[in-house]
């Protein structure tokens, strides 16, 4: 069994679309390829195409073996 565990990802109030991506892209994606167990990794940003503001920013999805596996990465200091 695999799972897959999926979420929407959020820009903080104060913060730009280019700073939110650094962040995401630069700092936090390294942290969680750290994570042990994470068997795949995938974000994508999300951009308007008729010019108004989508409702969250991005998606992350991360693949684990088991659940058992998804809870020890996410108890990790990483995962934190």
């Amino acid at each position: 069994m695999v799972i897959k565990w999926k979420a929407k990802v959020y820009i903080k109030e104060n913060m730009t679309r280019k700073a939110f991506a650094e962040y995401w892209l630069n700092i936090h994606a390294p942290l969680v390829k750290k994570m042990p167990g994470v068997k795949k990794y995938l974000i994508n940003l999300v951009l308007s195409t008729d010019g108004e503001e989508p409702g969250y920013q991005g998606t992350a999805e991360l693949w684990f073996d088991n659940l058992e596996a998804m809870q020890l990465a996410v108890e990790t200091p990483e995962g934190q």
